[in-house]
């Protein structure tokens, strides 16, 4: 009789527990989103959150359709305010399995603290997941092959980020202004990778899989594979450097943000200088160039800040004059002088 007893005190106390923990657990309601049919009427593609929620459990099915994309956030004026998923204050959001699309801006500047992007994901837009800067951690799935430009810049409290053997393309600014970021692996699957990528990074250690066909990496900074072009100097390196004899190319944004480089040595194998090469070395006080650059290559798109590219071809507009150029007011707008 007593084990009847207290049988039943422990079913009561499970009905009453079960549903509970259910509920806590179960999705948004369908009132909470604006949606519209997709693909011939077979898919839902979510427009906009209208819930209150800041943890958000996004159903798999809406009207009994799957839900398969997420679409773009767009900045609408009249309300001040962004659609899709971006600017509403989120803490946590749960993608389901059944999406494979997510837009432009959708998570945006909110206070998301970690993401897991399901396996169905194919698609990420740009700057899908920008401006969380409580954001430590994502898991980026299998699937994807192309990260989005500026899909998580300027998350300033990512430390980690896993880019899978699926991803041959890295997007312009995707990971710029990520300051907590401390390592990446480019792995040998990726062919391209966009201008400021890594811009301002500073504390960042890149690496490259040593089977990429298109990219190499020593010391921590990326090269081509051959060894030819600078593609990428992490922000994290401070000091003085000397570009390694050989090196005939810096490409875009090389030296991007890198605010505690002081002195750069470019080697008379250097014939090129690309857009904004060194935007954002405002530690910048010496630069040597030991051999000659023609002005059609030395990039007129902000190489250095300050005047120093007129400085370089003061005398020979065609053809820059060597030696060491130095400035005493590093910053946005040093003034540059010939040793």
């Amino acid at each position: 009789m007593q084990f009847r007893r207290n049988f039943a005190i422990l079913a009561l106390i499970c009905c009453v527990f079960v549903p509970f923990s259910t509920w806590s657990q179960q999705y948004e309601p369908e009132s909470s989103f604006t949606v519209r049919t997709i693909d011939s009427g077979k898919g839902i593609e979510i427009t906009d959150y209208i819930g209150t929620n800041q943890d958000v459990h996004i159903p798999p099915q809406i009207r009994g359709l799957p839900v398969t994309s997420i679409a773009g956030a767009v900045f609408d004026e009249t309300t001040d305010s962004m659609s899709s998923f971006a600017l509403k204050n989120l803490i946590s959001v749960t993608i389901p399995n059944s999406v494979t699309s997510i837009g432009d801006r959708a998570f945006a500047m909110n206070q998301l603290t970690s993401v897991t992007i399901p396996n169905s994901v194919t698609s990420i837009g740009e700057g899908a997941f920008a401006n969380n800067q409580l954001l430590t951690s994502v898991t980026i799935p299998d699937n994807v092959v192309s990260i989005g430009d500026g899909v998580f810049s300027y998350c300033t409290s990512l430390t980690s980020i896993t880019i899978p053997n699926s991803v041959t393309s890295i997007g312009k600014e995707a990971f710029s202004g990520c300051t907590g970021l401390t390592s990446v692996t480019i792995p040998s699957s990726v062919t391209s990778i966009g201008d400021s990528a890594f811009w301002g990074c500073i504390s960042l250690t890149i690496n490259v899989d040593a089977a990429n066909a298109t990219y190499s990496s020593e010391n921590g900074i990326v090269y081509n594979k051959s060894k030819t072009s600078l593609v990428i100097f992490p922000a994290s390196k401070s000091g003085a450097f000397t570009i390694p004899s050989g090196i005939i190319s810096i490409g875009n944004s090389a030296f991007g943000g890198c605010k505690n480089l002081s002195r750069i040595t470019i080697p008379s194998s250097i014939t090129s200088i690309g857009d904004s090469a060194f935007w954002g070395c405002t530690g910048l006080t010496s630069v040597t160039f030991a051999g000659i650059i023609s002005s059609g290559s030395f990039s007129t798109s902000a190489p250095f800040h300050g005047d120093l590219r007129a400085k370089f071809f003061a005398t020979n507009a065609s053809i820059g004059t060597p030696g060491t150029y130095t400035t005493r007011n590093p910053g946005l707008t040093p003034v540059w002088t010939r040793q």
